[in-house]
């Protein structure tokens, strides 16, 4: 019986498939890439605008913690966490420092004397 209905499916499709598309030529391709680009656009400002909004709830959150570490006096906690973020900003500023001199020194030797 599996097999009587799998040929009947054969036998309907290529009915299907054989009919011409009139459609392609009635659509406004420019007027679906204009919608793209807006629809693009928008979400990409919405992905900016949410970007923003983090980053901005994540410096208040840091200043009310460093507020709260404040008044609870625990200025040993507040060092530590402080000096964690220094030691780490510092390896980006060795790595920043190397690759600006390489840069400097590639470019300079492309300048004729």
């Amino acid at each position: 019986m599996t097999e009587e209905g799998v040929q009947m499916n054969e036998e309907t499709q290529p009915v299907q498939e054989s009919t011409p598309q009139i459609q392609d030529e009635s659509v406004d391709y420019k007027a679906l890439y204009l919608d793209e680009v807006q629809n693009a656009k928008k979400l990409r400002k919405r992905a900016q605008d949410a970007e923003t909004t983090n980053q901005v709830a994540t410096k208040e959150k840091e200043t009310l913690k460093v507020k709260a570490l404040k008044e609870q006096e625990k200025y040993k906690e507040l060092y530590e966490e402080t000096n964690g973020k220094l030691e780490h900003a510092l390896k980006f500023q060795d790595k920043w420092e190397t690759h600006e001199s390489t840069r400097r020194e590639h470019l300079l030797s492309k300048l004729p004397e």
